[in-house]
């Protein structure tokens, strides 16, 4: 018989406000307060073993290659449920996430993206590729506000 080990699992955190967010195993996500003992721990069992990692004031997001699963998260009571998924157009180097949008940089370019689709929402305000015209630049880091 073979026996695998896993020897180092990634680091993957982030945090929003006063909460933090980290892969707690393989396939598992945590959402903790560490200032505030009255917000309940979260634990998300996650379809994927991620590589990257999202947190925003209502969602989690978590994602490998050009994929990420969005979560909204119910910090009252610690319930969750997943909201949608996005493919992105190449893989996924880094993904900020606000109460609204999502962008992600994947080959030197930004997706701007709602997380939740809204039919009634504009398709302009739905997406939108950072930089808007090819060879004006390579974006190398992006960050997102509230």
């Amino acid at each position: 018989s073979v026996h695998v080990y896993l020897t180092k699992m990634p680091m993957l955190g982030r945090c929003c406000d006063t909460r933090v967010a980290t892969l707690t195993s393989l396939k598992e996500a945590t959402i903790c307060a560490p200032v505030d003992p009255d917000i309940p721990i979260v634990v998300i069992p996650l379809d994927v073993e991620p590589t990257f990692l999202a947190l925003g004031p209502l969602h989690l997001s978590v994602g490998f290659n050009n994929t990420a699963w969005f979560y909204a998260v119910d910090h009252a009571d610690g319930g969750v449920v997943q909201v949608c998924n996005q493919e992105y157009l190449g893989s996924v180097q880094e993904l900020h996430i606000n109460g609204e949008y999502a962008a992600a940089l994947f080959d030197g370019k930004v997706l701007l993206h709602t997380i939740s689709p809204d039919p009634s929402v504009s398709e302009n305000r739905q997406s939108r590729l950072f930089p808007e015209r090819s060879g004006t630049g390579k974006i190398v880091h992006h960050n997102l506000t509230n």
